[in-house]
């Protein structure tokens, strides 16, 4: 017989993702959860058996048909599938999943956090209301200051890492900044200002047509993104951050769609932010560049 207790959780390792988890943890105590990247997801989803009793996919969705009909065939089997996700290039494949009265799957100001807790909570005197407010406004682009509460929480993620992350988040069902949490944020100020200027100094630009692209290699940039957005002296349109075999591509000054951008490369994401798994032939920067600017030249000229 099924217990509650059975329960699993399939979400995003970022920091959306991260707080979803958070949600989820508060809630049901018993919960596994997986992080996992948007290229894995399907091979997360196989992994799920029909002896659980609600499946929750957040901030992220299935990747193929086939994973459409692997989660159908568990609903028959009557698994409980609930999908809080804001992506529109999640929205058809969901579509056509058996999901639960309650499943939220349309792109909008509303990110999986949020719309997760307020699945499972919603009201403002409920616990993580702050922490989950500030994670959606960073996270659907709301509020996208370098200095903003949802930057540094973001900061914080990646400096700590998603398990301690995850730990100390947990504590903030009332939020109150910690202090070891500014600690980290002047190592991370101390760090900025040379990542801006070996931005500058690595000088990965190309045009295409009107458009100017900056190429930034390495996990050091990847951590200060939207602060190199705001503080680049050069008008840069479309940001593309390359670390192994993903690409980050941000919205620069112009209004370039990301998620039509990596959908070129069968990624997904957000208008303003998205992401996208480039082939293991690809070993060298020079050769990721060339790759990226032939994909996207005809979307762009």
């Amino acid at each position: 017989m099924k217990k509650q207790a059975d329960i699993k959780l399939i979400t995003h390792n970022d920091l959306d993702g991260l707080g979803c988890a958070v949600v989820a943890f508060s809630y049901y105590p018993d919960i596994s959860i997986s992080h996992v990247y948007h290229n894995i997801a399907d091979e997360h989803i196989y992994k799920v058996k029909s002896d659980i009793d609600t499946l929750f996919i957040t901030d992220m969705s299935p990747q193929s048909s086939k994973a459409v009909k692997y989660l159908n065939r568990l609903a028959r089997q009557g698994v409980k599938i609930f999908a809080f996700d804001h992506h529109k290039s999640g929205e058809e494949l969901f579509s056509q999943v058996t999901l639960q009265e309650g499943s939220v799957f349309k792109e909008g100001n509303k990110c999986g956090t949020l719309l997760l807790w307020e699945f499972l909570y919603g009201e403002k005197t409920d616990p993580y209301y702050e922490l989950v407010n500030y994670i959606n406004e960073y996270d659907c682009g709301l509020n996208r200051e370098y200095n903003s509460m949802g930057w540094k929480l973001n900061s914080i993620f990646y400096e700590m890492g998603r398990e301690a992350a995850f730990e100390k988040f947990f504590q903030l069902s009332t939020f109150e900044f910690p202090t070891e949490f500014q600690d980290i944020l002047t190592n991370v100020e101390k760090d900025r200002e040379n990542v801006v200027r070996r931005a500058r100094e690595s000088n990965q630009t190309s045009m295409i047509g009107e458009y100017n692209i900056m190429f930034l290699f390495g996990e050091t940039f990847k951590k200060h993104e939207f602060y190199l957005t705001e503080k680049m002296k050069t008008k840069v349109d479309l940001f593309a951050f390359v670390r192994d075999d993903r690409v980050s591509f941000r919205r620069g000054e112009n209004n370039l769609d990301c998620c039509d951008i990596a959908k070129l490369f069968k990624g997904g994401g957000h208008p303003f932010a998205s992401g996208a798994t480039l082939p293991n032939y690809l070993n060298t920067n020079l050769a990721t560049k060339n790759y990226i600017l032939r994909k996207i030249s005809t979307f762009l000229s």
